[in-house]
C-alpha cells in the first residue's frame, strides 16, 4: 500500500514538473501586447540576479531584423559595441528603455514594433526604408550586457578614442606619413588636391558642385553623393564639418582623398541613421567639379 502511494506521488510530481515546463516554454514563445502598440517576448532570464545591483547606465547587445529575419543593424558593427541607455525609465512610450529597466544582466528579450513607430523612435526617420517597406513590424532583439556608472562609461569612450587614432595610424605606412598627413585643422590628407594650385577664396553663398564618396577605413562604402551635389559655401550643416573645411581648400576641377576623424565627421554619437558608429574615422574621395559665383 505504501509503495502504491509512493508511486502515485512520484507520478503526480512528474506530471506537475512536465506541466510547469510546458507552461514555461509556452510563456517563452508567446508575445505580450503592450499598450503603446508593440509586442514583447522574454527569451532568457537570470533568476539569480537582483534588480538592486543596477547602476545608472546599462550596456546592450542589440540587433534589428526585418520580418524575413534579415539583420539590418546591430550594436556591435553599427555602434562599436557601446550602445548604452538609462537603467531606469517609467515612460512606456520609450519601449526599449522601458523594457530594459525591468530586466537584469543576462536577460534577453524581443520586441515587435510597428515599422513607422520603430524608425521614427529609433532613427528619427519619418520614412520607412525600402528594405522594410513591405513589413508590418521590426523585430528588436535585446540582451542586457552589463551595468555602468558614469565613470565606467567615460572609460569606454576613452577606449574608443584611442582605437580611433590607432585605426587612422594603421592606414598609413609609417608614423612619419601619419604625422605628415595631418594638417592644422585635424584633417588627414591621403592625396592632396590634384592638379595642385593655390586654393581660391570663395564667398558666402557661392555655389559649389561636388562629387564625393564616403568609406570606412576598411574600404567599405557607406555613402555616395548625387552627381554634382550643390553646396552653398559658408552655410553650416549642409555637409560634415570636415567636408565644409576641405571644400575651401580646393579649386574647380580638383580632387582630393582625405580622412576625417570623428570630431570632424559624425562625432561621438555616430550618424543619425545608424550607418556610421560613434568615434569612427571616415575616408572621402572628393571632386569639386564646378564653381558658380554669387
Amino acid at each position: 500500500m505504501m509503495w502504491k502511494c509512493i508511486k502515485a506521488g512520484l507520478y503526480f510530481l512528474i506530471i506537475t514538473i512536465l506541466g510547469l515546463t510546458a507552461c514555461r516554454q509556452n510563456q517563452k514563445q508567446s508575445y505580450t501586447f503592450c499598450s503603446p502598440g508593440y509586442y514583447y517576448r522574454l527569451i532568457a532570464y537570470q533568476p539569480g540576479q537582483k534588480i538592486e545591483q543596477k547602476k545608472a547606465l546599462v550596456q546592450l547587445a542589440l540587433s534589428f531584423k526585418t520580418q524575413k529575419d534579415s539583420v539590418f543593424w546591430d550594436s556591435y558593427n553599427n555602434f562599436n559595441d557601446v550602445y548604452v541607455v538609462s537603467s531606469e525609465c517609467n515612460d512606456t512610450a520609450q519601449f526599449l528603455q522601458y523594457q530594459v529597466g525591468k530586466r537584469v544582466v543576462g536577460d534577453s528579450f524581443e520586441l515587435l514594433v510597428p515599422c513607422a513607430t520603430f524608425f521614427l523612435k529609433q532613427f528619427g526617420n519619418q520614412n520607412i526604408p525600402d528594405f522594410s517597406s513591405r513589413d508590418s513590424v521590426v523585430s528588436m532583439h535585446v540582451k542586457i550586457k552589463r551595468y555602468l556608472n558614469p565613470s565606467e562609461y567615460e572609460m569606454e569612450l576613452e577606449r574608443l578614442k584611442i582605437r580611433e587614432i590607432e585605426l587612422i595610424r594603421n592606414y598609413f605606412a609609417s608614423d612619419t606619413d601619419f604625422k605628415k598627413a595631418r594638417d592644422s585643422a585635424g584633417v588627414y590628407w591621403v592625396k592632396s588636391p590634384s592638379p595642385w594650385s593655390p586654393p581660391r577664396k570663395f564667398k558666402t553663398l557661392d555655389r559649389l558642385m561636388v562629387n564625393y564618396e564616403g568609406y570606412f577605413l576598411n574600404g567599405r562604402m557607406f555613402e555616395k553623393s548625387i552627381r554634382d551635389f550643390e553646396l552653398l559655401y559658408g552655410i553650416p550643416d549642409q555637409m560634415l564639418k570636415g567636408l565644409n573645411y576641405v571644400m575651401g581648400c580646393l579649386n574647380e576641377g580638383q580632387t582630393a582623398k582625405i580622412i576625417l576623424p570623428s570630431a570632424l565627421a559624425f562625432g561621438e554619437k555616430g550618424s543619425s541613421n545608424g550607418t556610421v558608429p560613434p568615434f569612427t574615422p571616415v575616408l572621402y574621395n572628393i571632386k569639386l567639379t564646378e564653381v558658380k559665383t554669387k
